[in-house]
């Protein structure tokens, strides 16, 4: 194979910008990023939240040597208005401490060697139920680092507690040794009745030092990936709850993320609970410590899983929303929310230039009323660039809308989601390439569903389309983070526990083409032979299923369209006990499937997950191998996906609503590698199905970094990749190579963090680079 790389002319003036979506989910910030280490230090948990949740969620009673103890949670007279609980601790004898311990996270509290934590809390002492000691003081109380057992106790403090309301107090306490399951204890040897509020271990050593800040090793190895910019807080987090920015479940409000950590208020999120310790500031903060451009995403006014839309007369709310946030990030000292950046510690404006309206909302709820806010944004701040979206998927209806959208409101930048198997990101890595460059693309979200090495060569491939198409000038792999005890998405960047760290193999493709990102993209010419993969034979079993619903199914047809041939099946009911039935074995290349089918089951969250969905599945070579026509899917939609040796790839989506007990006729119909599908007349789908097999011998892209050439090339074959290399009017001696290889299903993990990582060599350049099957190599020539 041969790539001639062309110094002197250039294709794309600025590469692709590489950064991140940060999104709590999978106990991203508490638990993880942000640096706090005692769980449910308000006493806020609430079966809200998580079924197993109560206000003493990760809190026992302590009694030791005749210690008498009672702990309640009560709310009765607050510390603040905004987070109404606090733990009343009850001792009543004399002995060796009563009181309560925390669990931490994971494990429970890590501590390390010699490192200072900060113990914190507020408290209010009961005088008139607490006696005295003879010098008129009270009891005090311990605070103590131990481990799991109690018989080993690595850090003990203490502090008298004073009368008069509710009061502060702060303790610096060092471990003495190492232990990934620690415990804090506050106890009283004495009798005593008080309240606690905010009770809180953070590490000293946070990433850059900063109180309230963040766990230092997983925010270096974020710094370490270079990124570009952060989106933040999401993702669906953004969304997804309540209109109203009081209610607990209320969708992601930047505002209540700010100001003192004890008066920013808990809300829900992902099936557990989210202290907004890590907050709006914070997160500038971060960007601006690790150089990356800030790109904050706020709602527009409407939540695409339950229907719910701000009513157009209390868009002002909205439209505040997203004024204000500007402000806040920009305006001066003596504007409101300017000045409140500067009571938070920063004067300086951060510089915002971006801002994101919505995440995965499509349909005209969403775009009237994104249509309002992005042009009052545009009246008052006209140097702001608008981030719009362009939905859940890769393809269909509701993409194609968007950016029917986009263009009408001049939009400047628009964002694409897609999560997909291995073989769709090798055969459509050059899916941007012929796309006009009058709007901007940011792939903010995108992963190839495993973490495995071949998963992360598949994105690799991507990246290199990302870098040589002119429109894609942002692209972030997702999600970020993951606490490994707290799953709620899979696959991620970056694993950890309370303890321990690593970066998948993915992880380190995302470092290495944004460490070597460069500056503009360069024009290249290679010999590969036109890939001439015969299109895909759409002939297999074909069946009905669901993930959860009960469905009544009848008039079930199949009629080959070549021949004319009809054959029926009889009525099938689908439950979640017969959720798949096998109508056709005939192996057909052009058919037509249509059939009737009435919903009898409703569960609105079930729904909003797809899980009450109707599925035609066709193309069927096993469970693992098949097309899917999902009507009912996602966030109510009906869609036409793929599935390759399990995982899944999406194909296209719209919009569909199933109404309970309503009647629907369906047809499906195949034209060689053609699907079309119907829902009472009206088509929702047409696409033309790749071959899988299409796959190039080798995805490739070329930079210029202050007159050097990189080259990043992506081997995701079996073979050996002998390629001849000619750099035009270049004579390089010497190249410098940063590889990445292994078996094609090798992970990394905590037993082996370092199973698939970067090596680095420096080679003597002849024209010639052999690359390992299954490679990323990043050669810098000089």
């Amino acid at each position: 194979m041969k790539i001639k790389i062309f110094p002197d002319e250039i294709i794309k003036q600025q590469n692709c910008n590489f950064g991140i979506l940060y999104e709590d989910i999978s106990h991203a910030a508490d638990g993880g990023l942000y640096a706090e280490m005692v769980q449910n230090r308000s006493f806020e948990f609430d079966i809200v939240d998580n079924p197993s949740y109560t206000p003493l969620t990760a809190w026992k009673k302590v009694e030791r040597g005749g210690s008498m103890t009672q702990i309640h949670v009560d709310s009765a007279k607050p510390l603040n208005d905004k987070n109404t609980h606090y733990l009343t601790l009850n001792v009543s004898t004399y002995g060796e401490g009563g009181g309560f311990l925390n669990e931490g996270y994971n494990s429970g509290l890590p501590f390390q060697k010699d490192e200072e934590y900060y113990f914190s809390c507020w408290y209010r002492l009961n005088e008139q139920l607490t006696p005295k000691r003879y010098d008129g003081s009270y009891s005090e109380i311990d605070i103590r680092f131990e481990n799991d057992t109690a018989d080993r106790c690595f850090a003990e403090a203490a502090f008298t507690p004073e009368a008069g309301g509710w009061k502060y107090v702060e303790l610096t306490m060092k471990s003495s040794d190492n232990c990934s399951r620690g415990r804090l204890v506050i106890t009283s040897k004495e009798p005593i009745l008080i309240d606690f509020d905010m009770v809180s271990v953070f590490p000293k050593n946070t990433f850059k030092g900063r109180r309230n800040g963040l766990r230092r090793d997983i925010a270096q190895m974020i710094a370490d990936l270079k990124p570009k910019f952060i989106r933040f807080p999401g993702g669906c987090v953004v969304h997804w709850g309540s209109l109203d920015a009081d209610k607990r479940d209320s969708m992601y409000r930047w505002k209540n993320t700010i100001g003192k950590i004890e008066e920013r208020p808990i809300r829900k999120t992902r099936n557990y609970n989210q202290s907004n310790g890590l907050g709006f500031y914070e997160l500038f903060q971060f960007c601006e410590d690790i150089g990356a451009e800030p790109l904050p995403t706020i709602a527009g006014g409407y939540d695409p899983h339950t229907l719910v839309a701000i009513p157009m007369e209390n868009i002002s709310e909205w439209i505040d929303e997203a004024l204000d946030l500007i402000e806040v990030a920009n305006g001066a000292t003596d504007t409101v929310w300017g000045s409140k950046r500067a009571e938070m510690g920063h004067p300086k404006p951060f510089n915002l230039k971006y801002l994101c309206i919505g995440n995965e909302e499509v349909g005209e709820p969403f775009f009237e009323r994104y249509r309002v806010m992005a042009d009052a944004i545009k009246q008052k701040y006209p140097e702001i660039n608008i981030v719009g979206t362009a939905g859940g998927g890769s393809d269909g209806q509701m993409y194609d809308n968007a950016y029917k959208v986009a263009y009408e409101t001049k939009t400047d930048v628009i964002d694409e989601h897609f999560y997909q198997c291995p073989e769709w990101m090798l055969v459509n890595s050059d899916r941007y390439l012929n796309r006009s460059n009058d709007i901007d693309v940011l792939i903010s979200e995108y992963s190839s569903r495993d973490n495995k090495l071949y998963n992360a060569l598949s994105e690799a491939a991507m990246m290199t389309g990302f870098e040589k198409a002119e429109c894609v000038k942002m692209a972030a792999y997702a999600p970020l983070l993951c606490n490994a005890d707290y799953l709620n998405w899979y696959p991620n960047l970056i694993w950890y526990d309370n303890h321990r760290i690593y970066g998948s193999e993915s992880y380190y493709v995302q470092q290495l083409f944004s460490v070597f990102q460069g500056g503009a993209v360069l024009k290249t010419e290679d010999d590969f032979s036109e890939i001439s993969a015969k299109l895909p034979s759409l002939a297999g079993q074909i069946g009905l299923s669901t993930k959860g619903a009960e469905a009544e199914i009848s008039d079930i047809v199949l009629e080959n369209l070549k021949t004319g041939e009809k054959i029926s099946a009889k009525n099938i009911t689908l439950s979640p006990d017969n959720n798949y039935v096998n109508l056709f074995d005939e192996q057909w290349t052009d058919y037509r499937l249509s059939f009737n089918f009435v919903r009898t089951s409703e569960n609105v969250f079930d729904i909003l997950a797809g899980k009450h969905n109707i599925a035609v599945e066709f193309a069927r070579r096993d469970k693992a191998n098949k097309l899917f026509l999902d009507i009912g899917s996602w966030q109510r939609t009906v869609s036409l996906n793929g599935m390759i040796n399990g995982a899944e790839c999406g194909l296209g989506t719209s919009e569909f609503i199933i109404q309970r007990y309503k009647s629907y006729d369906v047809v499906l119909e195949v034209r060689g590698n053609n699907v079309m599908a119907f829902i009472d007349g009206v088509k929702y789908q047409d696409t033309s199905i790749k071959s899988a097999e299409a796959v190039k011998p080798l995805y490739y892209s070329a930079v210029d970094d202050n007159g050097s050439v990189i080259l990043k090339a992506v081997n995701v074959t079996e073979k050996f990749a002998e390629i001849d290399v000619s750099i035009i009017g270049k004579d390089y001696k010497n190249a410098t190579i940063y590889q990445l290889s292994g078996d094609k299903n090798d992970k990394n993990s905590f037993d082996k963090p370092n199973r698939i990582v970067p090596v680095k060599r420096s080679v003597e350049f002849d024209n010639t680079l052999i690359l390992p099957p299954y490679s990323m190599s990043v050669i810098c020539f000089d």
